[in-house]
Parts: C-alpha cells; structure tokens; sequence
C-alpha cells in the first residue's frame, strides 16, 4: 500500500514548505510567542547525578519523546538526530539494529557490539560484550541518554559509548494507553500499557505484539513482549524496583546480502542461498531484576542490584558446514554502590565506590544447514565469560571549575570446556575530565579517557582454525579518547560542539572466507586514528516551533593494518559515513495538531577495509503529524507517518567485507503507517 508512490518528488517538497510556511505565519499572527525556560537537565547514565550542562563529558539526552507519533519498529527512531551516532539494519529483524557510536560497534555482524546498552539501570549488554534490542519494550521509553566516546572506568568492557534507557516511572494517577498501529508491507504492531499507583507502590504492565512481512523477501518478523515492573518506597528513604520481562520471536526472516547487479535487478528479493538454506532465527528471552536503594542520612547512599537473563537462540545460516546455531545462554550479576556528598561554603565533593560481578554461560552446538533441514552435529561446546570489577568515581566542584575522575579494574576469564587453558584479559582504565564555567550559560570542558573491548564468545567461537575451542589469535581491542568542548545553555537554546581524538589498537573487524561464505570470522586490524566534530544546536522559537539540528564530521582512517600482503593503511574504516547531517522541525500547527518534519543527509561510505566499492551518499525525508482529541477521562490521538518522502533509494544495512561483493541490503523506498492511541485517565 504505497499511497504516494508516483509523486513527484519536487512537487511533494513545494506542498510541504508552502504548508509549514503559512501554517507557522497563521500561528505567530493568532497567539503570541512565549519564550521557553529549558529545565534543568540532570544526569543519570554517569553514576552520578549531576547538571548536563556542567558535566565535562559528551552527553546527549532525551527526555521529550513523543511516543504517539513513533512506528517504533526500532531505537533508530529515538536516537537518529544524536551527533557521533550512526545506526544501520533497522529492517533486518534477524540481525538486529547496529548502532555505532564514534565507530565503536560499526563491525557488528549482527545486533549491538562495542557499546554498552542499560536499560532501567540494569546492563542490556551481556558480559562479553553482546547486545540485542529484539527484547527492548520500545512502546514506554521516557528518557534516553547517550554517553559519546569510550568511558570504561564507568562501565567496563564494550564501553565505546554508552546508550542508557529509561521507561516510564513516578507516574502521578492511574492510566491506561492503548495504541495499534498499521504499515506498508503488512506491519501492524498492537500495544497495551496500564500504569497503576496507590500510596507507595507503582506497578507498570505493558503489552506487545508486532509482525511485519517486510520490504525484502524473507523480510518477515513475528514477536511478543511481555512486561510488568513494580516500585515501592519505603518510610525510612528506601526504594525497591522488581522487573520481570519476556520475549517471543517465532521467527525472524534474513534475506542476506545483495551484490550490486543483483541490487539493480531486484532490490526486494532475498539472497538465493539464504531462500534455500531457509535463513532465520527464533528467540526467546526471559529477564528479571531487582534494585534496591536507601539513603540513611542526606549525604549517604546506598544502592544494590541484581538481574538474571536467559536466551534461547536457534538460527540457519545460509551455508551447510556448521550452518545452524543452537545457543541456550544465562547470565547475570549483581553491584553494590556506596556515594558520598560533602557540601560546604567553598566546594561539592561527591564520592562513589562500587562493586560489580557477572557471569556468562553459553551452551553452543552447530549442526550441518542440509538445505534449511538439520544436519550432523559439528559442534557441542559449553564457553564462559566471568566478570568481577572495582571502581570509584570523584565529582568535585570549586566555584567554577568542575574536576571528574574515575579508575576502574576488571577481571575477565574465558574458557570452554574443550580446553584446559582459561583466556585472561584483565585491565586497568582511568577517566580525568575538567570543566570551567565560563559563565552562566558557557562551559568548557576537556576530558581523557580510556577503554577496551574483548572479544565476544560468539566471534571467539568462529574459530577460522578449529571447529572447537576458542580462536587465541583474536586480541582485546583498546581506546584512548581525547576530546575538548564548549556548551551553551540559555532559556530557550542549547549549543554544543566537541572535538575528539581517539587512537585504538588492535581494531576488531570482522570477515568472510570463500570456504564459509555468508559465516563471519574476526581479525585485529593493528591501529587506527579517528578524529572528527560533533555539534549539536536546538532552539525553541516559541511553544509553537522547535528546532534541532545535529552535525557529524568523522574522519576515521587504519593506521597500521596488513593482511597478507596487502596494506590497508590510510583507508578509511568501512560502515561508517564521514559527514551526516540531521534536523527536525517541531511544529504545532493548530490547537492540537503536532508536526515532525525530519532531514537526514549520509555521506559514502565504504564496504569494506580496502576501500574498493563504496554506497553513495544519500537525503531521506520524514513527516510525522498527529491530532490530539482531550476529553475529562480520556485521551484520543489519530496520528500518521510517511517514511522516505524522497523515495531515495539507498542500503538499510552495510555487510562489511562480504565475500563476493554481498555488501548491500535494500532499504524500503516511500511508505506510510498511521495509527491511533486511546488513553484513558
């Protein structure tokens, strides 16, 4: 159902400009324009709560999402307009949204790698390193905040960059939201979310459903969440929080990677082999957690949690030899947290020590993929990732200078049950950032900062020389981040634009051999330099029109990498764009109407480490518009979507260094969803 697949393109520009123009002009002439007081903005993901805009760190927060006007098939949606972040792959369910952020997390066959992902507090992440988003309840997300740049004194391994969720929590009355919404290519996606409270207990359930049949061939996802989250405070400053969540995925389709000729022929079709080796994945996933936090006297706080996850993964690949995976995975952990406040007449001083431990079990067999039936067993291994840490954070504040200092060591063992000899990557990192306020509205800020990365069990598994056992060739990837930047901060207005500078080594990159095409096996690449700028500028004209605008230049090149005979050194590190441009213009158009009217701009970017072919740069276009009907008990909301108003055709997804240039994954072209919201109060 494309509705407005023959439009011409510039014509549907005009109309839109014309509209916003007259509608805005209707508007400043009918009620007049207010000037908006920005709130406070404190800072959560760093441990410790503190002001965004005296923090000496790259930080991006979100904290007005509008989720009736969302399709919310992915986080892409939230987190698009966040400078230094690059996502791809938001339409292959069965391999997952991959989201980079200053590079780390680009080389990611599959779902999230060198980033942290907290959800609630509680580590998305697996210990190893691993994040996946299949479970995520997108349909309460309250808040997001983004640490941008390597910071592993706060969070440890896979700590490039820190993306930090939070649902919807200290509801004020009772509600009930329900919402279905309806797409192009068969995507109907039914929430539910009741949110009750009584004296001192909150208890939040949401429901989802959400299929698709996709734009690609094979392009069909079926899932299920299930969650409920209950709060209590206690009489003496405590606070309790228990979650419990599942997910169902019967299947999720993977329509692999097309070479260019087979891109010009058919953009929607799957790869062959992926039709006849039957290319899926189901997934079932279970998570539970409890948090507790307790504040014996004003400068004290103390705070516990604990979590248990366990993952049920069975997928075909599209080759025969080790072509289907069956993973059972477990893991969990707990922390323990002490912070202490000082404050007098001359500075602030807050001081924050913590424990962490985790563990990771994965039960791993292969089989032979005969043409989409099981095959031989190949592969029956047992693999471990245990994780203990220490570490301690110091926020001190002297009139206008901020000094934030942070040191963490961890502890990680790896092993198998096919050897004798367990795998140690331990690891010391510092964090030293300072900050001067230059005035009320102007800080500066320089920070250093360290991280490391290893391996997953996944891509040690993917042994190029056993079948069993774990590849010892592949090393910890390492990060030192410099960075300087300015903010700017006044009533209605936020600036900010960061520098950085970060040299790695032993970049992991991942790889195909002609033997297991369509298999990933992973390789240190020596060094790299990145260094590039980010800014960031959203202005409220008035209540009426909101601007934000995020720019990213990123100039991230090897160093030092040979492969073979070849050398690779000067070329730029593949799946990453050097310049992306986003805005968003919010708009109230009526009494309640609401516009989005979105822009992004990709530059190239290169398919693989030797630069050889590259996807061309590309515009996409967003309008998202919604009505809002308000009663005494109730909350109506009509709201409609038209992705890719350009009709750009480009790649969703990159596969970096495919064997036989299977790069490119086709991204829809102009489609629509629309959808309606009951709440009921």
């Amino acid at each position: 159902m494309l509705l407005i697949k023959n439009c011409n393109k510039k014509l549907l520009i005009t109309i839109i400009l014309v509209i916003l123009t007259n509608h805005i002009k209707a508007q400043s002439d009918s009620i007049e324009l207010k000037t908006l007081n920005l709130k406070e903005v404190i800072l959560n993901s760093t441990k410790i709560d503190s002001k965004k805009k005296s923090m000496p760190l790259s930080v991006t927060i979100i904290d007005s999402i509008n989720l009736d006007i969302l399709q919310q098939n992915s986080l892409k949606e939230f987190i698009n307009n966040i400078p230094g972040v690059f996502s791809l792959n938001s339409n292959n369910y069965a391999q997952d949204l991959r989201i980079s952020i200053r590079g780390f997390g680009a080389r990611s066959a599959f779902g999230i790698r060198g980033i942290k992902l907290i959800v609630d507090g509680i580590p998305e992440t697996t210990p190893d390193g691993q994040g996946q988003l299949d479970n995520l309840n997108l349909g309460i997300i309250k808040r997001i905040e983004v640490i941008r740049g390597p910071i592993a004194s706060l969070y440890g391994s896979s700590s490039g960059g820190v993306i930090s969720v939070q649902s919807i929590s200290d509801f004020e009355k009772n509600f009930i939201n329900l919402k279905t919404t309806i797409g192009d290519y068969g995507m109907k996606n039914y929430q539910a979310v009741i949110g009750l409270k009584k004296s001192k207990f909150e208890v939040l359930f949401h429901a989802n459903k959400f299929n698709t049949n996709g734009y690609r061939e094979r392009g069909i996802n079926r899932q299920k969440n299930f969650l409920t989250k209950v709060s209590y405070k206690t009489k003496n400053n405590g606070n309790f929080k228990f979650l419990i969540s599942y997910t169902d995925s019967p299947f999720a389709g993977d329509p692999g990677g097309l070479n260019n000729d087979e891109r010009k022929l058919n953009r929607r079709g799957a790869r062959q082999k992926n039709i006849d080796y039957d290319s899926h994945e189901v997934i079932d996933h279970f998570k539970t957690s409890l948090q507790w936090e307790y504040k014996p006297i004003s400068n004290i706080k103390l705070s516990a949690s604990s979590f248990f996850s366990k993952r049920n993964f069975f997928g075909k690949l599209p080759f025969e030899n080790s072509g289907i995976v069956d993973l059972k995975r477990n893991y969990g952990g707990g922390n323990f947290n002490i912070s202490l406040f000082q404050e007098n007449e001359k500075y602030v001083n807050t001081l924050y020590f913590g424990t962490e431990l985790s563990i990771q079990n994965d039960h791993r067999k292969r089989f032979n993929n005969l043409k989409g039936d099981k095959g031989k067993l190949t592969l029956d291994q047992i693999e471990s990732f245990d994780n203990v840490a220490v570490f301690f954070i110091d926020h001190f504040k002297y009139k206008n200078i901020v000094i934030n200092l942070g040191l963490r060591w961890d502890q990680n063992i790896l092993a198998t049950n096919r050897e004798l000899l367990d795998i140690k990557l331990n690891k010391i990192n510092p964090n030293i950032a300072l900050g001067y306020q230059v005035t009320e509205k102007l800080n500066f800020w320089t920070s250093f900062s360290s991280s490391f990365e290893t391996p997953t069990l996944s891509e040690l598994s993917s042994n190029p020389y056993s079948e069993s056992g774990l590849n010892r060739n592949l090393s910890s990837q390492s990060a030192y981040n410099y960075e300087i930047g300015v903010k700017r901060t006044t009533r209605n207005s936020y600036f900010e634009i960061v520098a950085f500078y970060i040299p790695t080594t032993n970049e992991i990159i991942p790889y195909e051999i002609e033997s297991y095409p369509g298999r990933k096996f992973y390789r240190n690449a020596g060094k790299t330099k990145r260094k590039g700028i980010e800014i960031n500028f959203n202005h409220n004209f008035s209540s009426l029109l909101k601007l934000e605008n995020s720019f990213t230049f990123s100039d991230f090149k090897y160093d030092e990498f040979n492969y073979g005979s070849k050398s690779f050194k000067g070329n730029f590190l593949p799946g990453i764009p050097k310049n992306q441009l986003n805005s968003a213009l919010n708009i109230k158009l009526f009494k309640d109407i609401f516009l989005r009217a979105e822009i992004n701009f990709v530059d190239h970017l290169y398919t693989s480490d030797a630069n050889q072919v590259k996807e061309s740069s590309f515009w996409l276009g967003k309008i998202k518009i919604r009505k809002e009907i308000s009663r005494p008990s109730f909350v109506f909301v009509p709201f409609l979507g038209i992705n890719n108003i350009f009709n750009t055709a480009y790649s969703d997804n990159i596969r970096i260094n495919a064997f036989g240039g299977r790069y490119f994954e086709p991204a829809p072209l102009r489609n629509i969803y629309f959808g309606l919201k009951l709440g009921m109060l």
